[in-house]
């Protein structure tokens, strides 16, 4: 996948899921096996993969997931997709599409910057228009989806699952939320009163803190852990 956890995430994440009352979550576009062998979460972590439609939690003998299949209906849209997102990829050399199972993603990351541009308008053009499909553009990625779900359902999941855990009312779990995509904004823009969104990196956003990087996110972690003693 060509990425790695930032120095000290690992560490603060797995003081973050050891911390009474308190719940650690990762809420994420990636498919949920490629968060696990990515993340390495520690148990007891909530999972929200393929923005929210894929739900799983980190057990002692790996993550258990709710099975979910698409229909026949999504199956056949599926198909469709990897026609058309396989010829544009075609046209733009390092253009790719990663299979997820409710849908296809073109990344254009490794492509000269003119074609992914070319090939990302292509994408949003034709088969993001089709009737059934929901389409959530990021950084050099283009997600087609048939089913409509973003990071604000991923979200919403994990307030819930967190509050059954709990015993307590959903209302009465707060959520820091930390994410530098454009499509982490859905679940940023989510976030109710006594949350706590941030905003990685520049960009217009709904968070209401910024900080620069990745390793200001692990300091700002720390900093919270430390004030909750």
């Amino acid at each position: 996948m060509g990425v790695t956890m930032t120095p000290g995430a690992a560490e603060v994440l797995a003081a973050i899921a050891a911390h009474p009352a308190t719940t650690l979550a990762l809420v994420s576009g990636r498919r949920l096996v490629d968060l696990v062998e990515l993340a390495q979460p520690p148990v007891g972590t909530l999972l929200a993969a393929s923005h929210g439609v894929e739900h799983g939690v980190v057990e002692p003998g790996g993550p258990s997931v709710e099975p979910l299949e698409p229909t026949a209906d999504e199956r056949a849209l599926i198909t469709r997709l990897d026609d058309s997102l396989g010829e544009i990829a075609s046209a733009a050399e390092g253009a790719w599409v990663e299979s997820k199972t409710f849908g296809r993603v073109l990344h254009t990351r490794q492509a000269d910057p003119d074609a992914g541009a070319a090939a990302t308008e292509r994408a949003v053009a034709g088969p993001a228009t089709w009737p059934g499909v929901h389409a959530i553009v990021g950084k050099s990625v283009v997600e087609l989806a048939v089913r409509d779900v973003t990071k604000a359902d991923g979200v919403a999941w994990v307030r819930e699952r967190a509050a059954a855990d709990a015993g307590v009312a959903p209302a009465a779990v707060a959520v820091l939320f930390a994410g530098d995509d454009t499509t982490d904004e859905h679940a940023l823009a989510s976030l109710r009163e006594g949350d706590l969104g941030v905003k990685v990196g520049d960009g217009e956003t709904a968070a209401s803190v910024r900080v620069a990087d990745e390793p200001a996110v692990v300091a700002l972690l720390r900093e919270v852990l430390a004030a909750r003693g």
